[in-house]
């Protein structure tokens, strides 16, 4: 009998051992998992500081890498909001002005300078132009359209980069524009684009609006009162629109903050 008590008495000590061992396994396991977390966010946070350095230095240099932008997009689709997004904003702003300081200083490029004139009486033709464009001597015929309604015209650009300068409150008026790199250093009324591809256009805060039709793999940076965009494919946007924005029969339009 005091054998049969004494086996009794050690299997439900080995039987408590087991429980309590479980329960030590299961309060490990939440532990572990919170740990994993941590180590994939402290290495996402390494990945992140790397780019925002990487974006500093070219940004310093005016040489920006298109795989930088497009790497602290992704990284601020994730983030939504908050400290690191706040960050990832700056770094976007300071390549998207270095990329507007390398089209204005670059010696290869030419700059633009439209004049709005008024119709002159034909009685006083004697009279020496005062306002005359600037156009540089090598310039293409079709660069410059500069119509009696204050607009701003370019039309059948190819592979163009160039820094168009005008007044504030000129009207944008872009036609077929194709593989082409134009910033306007001027505050546009109302901007539009028709026939954009393989292009990038970078504008200074748009009074009104932007209206695009049939533009193609192009990016626009620029704010608005309202953006509309029809039958357009694979725009990379950095817009901040005050009122409404507008998208009609596109396909793959991604936005970023422009700030």
């Amino acid at each position: 009998m005091l054998d049969e008590a004494a086996s009794s008495e050690s299997s439900d000590a080995i039987a408590r051992k087991k429980e309590l061992l479980m329960q030590r396994l299961q309060q490990r396991r939440p532990t572990k998992q919170s740990r994993s977390g941590t180590d994939q966010a402290k290495l996402r946070e390494e990945e992140l500081t790397e780019v925002l350095n990487r974006a500093r230095e070219q940004a310093e240099s005016g040489v920006v890498d298109e795989e930088t932008v497009k790497t602290l997009e992704s990284f601020l689709s994730l983030e939504g909001c908050g400290w690191s997004a706040k960050r990832i904003q700056s770094a976007l702003e300071l390549l998207r002005k270095a990329s507007v300081g390398a089209n204005s200083e670059g010696p290869q490029k030419s700059t633009f300078s439209f004049s709005i004139s008024k119709k002159r009486n034909n009685s006083g033709s004697s009279a020496s132009p005062k306002t005359a464009p600037s156009v540089p001597s090598e310039a293409s015929p079709f660069i410059q359209k500069v119509s009696s309604d204050n607009a701003i015209s370019l039309a059948n650009l190819t592979g163009e980069t160039r820094v168009v300068t005008g007044k504030d409150g000129n009207d944008v008026k872009l036609k077929e524009i194709r593989n082409c790199r134009l910033s306007f250093t001027f505050r546009p009324s109302t901007v539009h684009i028709q026939g954009l591809y393989d292009s990038k256009l970078v504008f200074l805060p748009v009074e009104t609006s932007i209206l695009m039709h049939d533009c193609l793999r192009s990016q626009i940076f620029a704010t608005a009162q309202q953006l509309r965009i029809h039958t357009s494919n694979e725009l990379r946007l950095h817009v901040g629109v005050r009122a409404a924005v507008i998208i009609e029969s596109c396909t793959n339009i991604r936005m970023a903050p422009y700030r």
